[in-house]
């Protein structure tokens, strides 16, 4: 009796570690530049752009941008939709953008689970 109780505490915990963790196929990147009385960072905003120009043509694949105007002094988001993107490729987009924009002037960036 005591190892068939030693023997299921096992298997339970082989189980439990066994489960593998998969990237949402859904993720989508999440750019907004935004102002404070002055315009927003055209420089980051083009930097974005030929990043993104840059990426589609290595990796031989199309995006899905979103872009969405706000406000008056030039405010807008990009949404990214990177479900086209194997798990690598949606790291090194995301890596590469977060460098692209580091320097930024009021530009924020976040991960998503989908494009609104």
């Amino acid at each position: 009796m005591k190892n068939i109780v030693i023997l299921l505490l096992l298997f339970a915990c082989s189980c439990a570690t066994s489960k593998t963790v998969q990237s949402n196929p859904d993720k989508a990147l999440s750019v907004s530049f935004n102002s404070i009385g002055s315009g927003i960072d055209y420089k980051a905003l083009s930097a974005l752009d030929k990043y993104i120009e840059q990426f589609q043509t290595a990796e031989k694949i199309t995006l899905a941008v979103t872009k969405n105007q706000r406000g008056k002094e030039g405010e807008q988001s990009y949404c990214i939709n990177l479900k086209p993107l194997k798990a690598a490729q949606q790291t090194k987009f995301i890596d590469g953008a977060k460098q692209v924009l580091s320097s930024g002037k009021w530009v924020t960036v976040a991960e998503k689970e989908k494009c609104e």
